[in-house]
This record gives structure tokens, sequence and C-alpha cells, in this order.
């Protein structure tokens, strides 16, 4: 069983990321997969914080989110006692492909960043690595 947490900006955005997120987790053999979806960077940090611990096992993070930015809620995810207990781990997805931006993520603690569009096998590849 998987539990993900991800901030989508909007709709179209959350039904997106859920089915490639779930065929992804089908292709890595996960049995069964909970997606959940935040509106922002303040609500994402709310429900890894009111969430059980060690509830989550990835946490994909969207850059450019309105209300707290992704760095600001990588940060306040990795300095919760929860992360401490299990570190779990926090990847940028992002249409900013430059190098500096996957620096900036890897600075900000996301263990990794995907570029848009998203490659199937470079997310199996990941997803995998950390479950």
């Amino acid at each position: 069983f998987l539990n993900m947490l991800h901030e989508a900006a909007n709709d179209k955005d959350v039904v997106s990321i859920k089915m490639t997120l779930y065929r992804v987790a089908k292709q890595s053999k996960v049995v069964e997969a909970l997606i959940e979806a935040a509106e922002n960077g303040k609500e994402a940090v709310e429900k890894f914080a009111n969430a059980p611990s060690g509830f989550y096992d990835l946490i994909f993070m969207d850059i450019h989110m309105p209300v707290m930015n992704e760095y600001e809620a990588t940060a306040a995810i990795r300095s919760h006692r929860k992360y401490r207990e299990k570190q779990i781990p926090i990847i940028a997805m992002t249409a900013n492909a430059f190098a500096e931006d996957v620096v900036m993520a890897k600075n900000a603690g996301m263990k990794e960043h995907i570029a848009k569009p998203w490659e199937m096998n470079r997310l199996c590849e990941i997803m995998q690595r950390y479950l």
C-alpha cells in the first residue's frame, strides 16, 4: 500500500497527476495507492501535520504554488517531528527544467526533480527507488 501527497494548482492538474501516479504505481507493482492532493503549500503542510505518523510514503511537490511556496512547504515538512521519524522523500515536479532549478530543489531538501512532461519510466524509477 502506498500513500502519496501531491500539491497541485488546479483540478485539471490534480486529475492528470492522479491518473499518471496511479499508472506509475501499477507499473511499479504497487498493489494499492492512495493519492491525496493539496491546493497549495500551506494545505500540503497541514495535511502532512494532521496525518498519522508514517502515513505518507512519498510527497510530490509542485513548484510555484500559491499561499506557501514549494521551498517553504518543503522546509516546514522537513522540520516537522513526523518527518524526522520517517524521512519521506519529497519529489519536485515542475515545468522548470534548468540546471539551477534542479539545484534549488535539491538544496531545499527535495530528493529528486522531475520536469514536465513527466516520463513514465522516470516516475517508475523514482517510485521504485524510494519505496
